[in-house]
């Protein structure tokens, strides 16, 4: 009886230790999801067009379980400055009209957005106003 019990014992530890191996390989550091054969390495992470422009950039590789955040803020407008936004264009080289773009720029469409805001803010007229963005932004602000 007592060589029934080692023998389970010793199947038990080498399920353990088998268990342990598995999750060893598991999660070793820099060990990529896609990789199809130890030793081979992550690929580079991919050039992706940043929205609005015709740059691009790196997306560097991010590790699992890592938190990330964003924000992008754009300005909020009245209904009214929402309406003259449709009449500018944003002056960042995107091409948008100022409501659509949503660049963060400068001069872009953050600091035109909050110019007409003031401007509406300060009741001042749509002609008024359209005078106002040209002189600030010249030309390339109208359509």
């Amino acid at each position: 009886m007592a060589s029934g019990t080692s023998k389970g014992r010793l199947a038990g530890m080498l399920a353990l230790g088998a268990l342990l191996v598995l999750l060893a390989i598991a999660f070793i550091p820099g060990r990529s999801e896609n990789a199809s054969a130890p030793g081979t390495t992550a690929t580079p992470p991919p050039i992706t067009a940043v929205p609005g422009t015709s740059l691009t950039q790196e997306i560097p590789a991010i590790d699992h379980g890592q938190t990330i955040t964003a924000s992008a803020e754009d300005v909020a407008l009245t209904p009214q400055a929402r309406l003259l936004a449709e009449r500018f264009m944003c002056v960042c080289g995107c091409g948008d009209i100022l409501s659509t773009c949503s660049c963060l720029k400068t001069p872009g469409s953050r600091d035109m957005k909050q110019m007409l805001q003031r401007l509406v803010d300060e009741g001042k007229s749509p002609a008024e106003i359209k005078t106002e963005m040209v002189a600030a932004y010249g030309q390339a602000a109208l359509p």
